[in-house]
């Protein structure tokens, strides 16, 4: 069983660059646990991911946000393709404020804590995969996106997937940042990675994942 934790005491331990996973009760997110559930053969699965960013002044600077202060304030960096769960409204790659994407999520919200030193380097390297991707539009839902979902999904023949990073999924992001960090190899490509592969992977080039930690949200902001 997975532990559960209000947000309000989970928040305190959050890093930058652990990974959030999601389970969505819309449509699409069904879809997608449904579709991975079918080819993965498990149904613990999971619809969306994204990573944490606990924002500093010098991202903040970055980023032109102005509102800024020193709260230890705390964002999700991710792609999204609909505003149904939790955005507003724009797709593809974003940085929003956690709590309120926890707040409005339909469905259930987890951290999944990466456990590594963080120095000067990681930090730079994050950050950069942050300014060089934020605005990245979402894999599109044409034949060729249908395809890479599905591809990245199913692990057998033909499901190799394109490793063009030019549109990006939700755990295509993840991943790939993961990859500049050398935290994982660059095999498999980023695109061929769920939302649950994410949350079942055990091995690490560097640093070691900690448990699943299911948020219940509370009144923090």
């Amino acid at each position: 069983m997975k532990k559960r934790m209000p947000y309000s005491i989970a928040r305190r331990f959050f890093e930058t660059g652990d990974v959030a996973l999601f389970k969505g009760t819309g449509l699409t997110s069904m879809a997608i646990r449904i579709g991975t559930a079918i080819t993965k053969f498990r149904w613990d699965v999971y619809s969306h991911s994204g990573s944490l960013v606990v924002l500093t002044r010098a991202l903040a600077d970055k980023l032109g946000i102005d509102d800024y202060d020193d709260s230890r304030r705390v964002y999700l960096y991710h792609s999204t393709r609909t505003f149904t769960d939790g955005d507003d409204g724009k797709k593809g790659v974003r940085l929003v404020r956690f709590s309120d994407f926890v707040r409005d999520y339909k469905g259930k919200c987890f951290v999944r804590r990466l456990l590594l030193e963080r120095d000067r380097e990681f930090y730079d390297t994050e950050f950069k995969h942050i300014i060089e991707h934020l605005g990245v539009e979402y894999e599109k839902m044409n034949i060729k996106g249908i395809w890479n979902l599905i591809s990245a999904a199913y692990d057998g023949f033909g499901g190799r997937t394109t490793g063009d990073t030019s549109r990006m999924m939700c755990s295509e992001l993840v991943i790939d940042k993961l990859q500049w960090h050398r935290i994982l190899p660059p095999r498999p490509s980023a695109d061929e990675h769920t939302p649950t592969d994410i949350a079942i992977m055990r091995t690490l080039m560097r640093g070691i994942w900690g448990n699943l930690v299911r948020l219940d949200y509370d009144t923090i902001t």
